[in-house]
């Protein structure tokens, strides 16, 4: 995976109970490589849109939604959804994200294919505190 858009967060404002979403809006290149575009949280690729069974996905646009919250337990939580034009869509559960709420973190798109800075466009990356 390479990173094409990342911004850093600082988990230490985020008591138990709280959390933060991270939206992003993509799209992809018409040409044949195929691609998977995934957020990226601390490193770990969450909720990789090549669940959709989506081969080489062309001239699409991808959005993701997650949320991550900080529930006071060994391992944190995130939830969301991936949505591709042409009605591929993709739902997702993670609950193994091993991280640490007292450091600064990286949130980021990130693009597994071999030309991923010219083979998809990141229009935005937000991250929205939940508190």
């Amino acid at each position: 995976y390479e990173s094409v858009m990342s911004v850093d967060v600082d988990l230490r404002e985020y008591p138990v109970g709280t959390g933060f979403k991270v939206i992003s809006h993509c799209s992809t290149a018409g040409n044949g490589n195929d691609k998977t575009i995934a957020i990226g949280i601390d490193g770990n690729q969450v909720l990789e849109s090549s669940t959709t069974g989506t081969t080489a996905p062309n001239n699409k646009f991808v959005h993701h939604e997650i949320t991550v919250l900080n529930s006071d337990t060994p391992k944190t939580m995130a939830f969301g959804f991936c949505m591709m034009t042409q009605d591929d869509t993709a739902a997702g559960l993670s609950n193994t994200l091993n991280i640490d709420w007292n450091q600064k973190i990286t949130v980021s798109v990130d693009v597994n294919n071999a030309t991923a800075v010219t083979d998809v466009n990141v229009y935005a990356l937000q991250v929205i505190p939940l508190k």
